[in-house]
């Protein structure tokens, strides 16, 4: 089966599985339909990068997307993944430069209008986590 590279989306997914012919794509973690959020948290994880990867899978217009998580879907999930991750890098790097600590940020954080986002739990420790590499510098800021 060939498989697709990615820019290092995290240390141990950096390729997935695609078939052209049929157009359907197996992203793994990298990409999830559910309302319960990614795992933000992965140690190995390169938000920057995992939002290059999810482009790149876009870009390949894939008819079918398998996901890690939750039920198929096409092209869209990967934008829906996108627009989430996004959401999120990009609040939590704004709180960081503003000198906001994670708790307030998790609280203050709300990504509920994301499907992917709809558990605000799991939200608040996925900003905690994305927090913590953001204000120690493993993640640009």
């Amino acid at each position: 089966m060939p498989c697709a590279n990615s820019d290092q989306a995290t240390a141990k997914v950096t390729r997935w599985p695609w078939l052209p012919k049929e157009r359907i794509l197996f992203t793994g973690d990298l990409c999830v339909n559910w309302g319960f959020g990614n795992n933000v948290a992965d140690a190995d994880a390169d938000y920057d990068n995992w939002l290059r990867a999810l482009d790149t899978m876009a870009s390949m217009n894939p008819a079918i997307v398998v996901v890690g998580d939750g039920d198929l879907g096409g092209a869209q999930v990967l934008s829906a993944q996108k627009a989430y991750l996004g959401d999120m890098l990009g609040q939590v790097r704004k709180g960081v430069k503003a000198g906001k600590t994670a708790d307030p940020l998790a609280t203050e954080i709300n990504l509920t209008s994301h499907n992917i986002g709809a558990d605000k739990g799991r939200n608040a420790a996925s900003v905690r986590a994305m927090y913590g590499k953001v204000a120690r510098g493993l993640v640009a800021c």
